[in-house]
């Protein structure tokens, strides 16, 4: 039985590579890893010299509601 290692099979369902190669991450909603409808993010950058580094998908109010049906 061969076992894949690899990193970007790891974690393959928590971002996408935006065009620039700066990994998008997407929310986790009820288990579940998933883009948003609107697809606004945030940067997130290292403290070393502020360059972005990730960016993070910006939660909707219909995610967030889901999210909280979900968790409730």
């Amino acid at each position: 039985m061969e076992v894949n290692l690899e990193l970007d099979s790891l974690f393959d369902p928590l971002y996408i590579e935006a065009a620039d190669g700066i990994p998008v991450f997407k929310i986790l909603v009820n288990g579940e890893w998933r883009q948003t409808e609107e697809g606004r993010t945030f940067d997130v950058k290292t403290p070393i010299d502020e360059s972005v580094i990730a960016r993070v998908q910006a939660a909707s109010v219909r995610n967030v509601n889901e999210a909280v049906k979900a968790a409730y």
